[in-house]
């Protein structure tokens, strides 16, 4: 079974799924060989290394800003047609000792939006299609 179908955390299906062989799905001082993910409750990709080697190199490549992450988003309400790149910085805030959400706050870490509307469905409050593109990689940064 998949994770969230009977299958338990994500590690564990991993590790047990390709254990034998990928080594590194069973070492949790790799992150199962985790290289990316988006937040917990997020539904979409997940980037898993074969080996030790393609896990550093991924987190190495991400780290240093070579990952370019850009996500298509359907949103209420009309983005303005310009394109609009949004700095402001973001403090994470916890619940329960887990990282929780993110809000705006002068004492928060750096955080860089592209936003570009793409297409505008039903007025007058109506959706907005947009490209919104992470130059950092903060909690909820969208």
């Amino acid at each position: 079974a998949a994770p969230g179908a009977g299958g338990g955390e994500l590690q564990q299906w991993l590790a047990e799924r390709f254990g034998a062989a990928e080594p590194i799905t069973r070492e949790e001082g790799a992150e199962h060989g985790i290289a990316h993910r988006l937040d917990r409750e997020t539904s979409g990709a997940l980037l898993c290394a074969r080996d030790f080697q393609g896990h550093f190199a991924a987190r190495l490549a991400f780290a240093a800003g070579e990952v370019r992450k850009e996500y298509v988003c359907l949103s209420h309400g009309l983005i303005p047609p310009a394109p609009t790149l949004i700095q402001k910085p973001l403090r994470t805030l916890y619940r329960h000792g887990m990282k929780w959400r993110s809000e705006v706050a002068a004492n928060g870490r750096h955080a860089l939006t592209e936003l570009r509307a793409v297409a505008h469905l039903g007025r007058p409050e109506g959706f907005s299609l947009a490209t919104v593109r992470l130059r950092t990689g903060r909690l909820h940064q969208i």
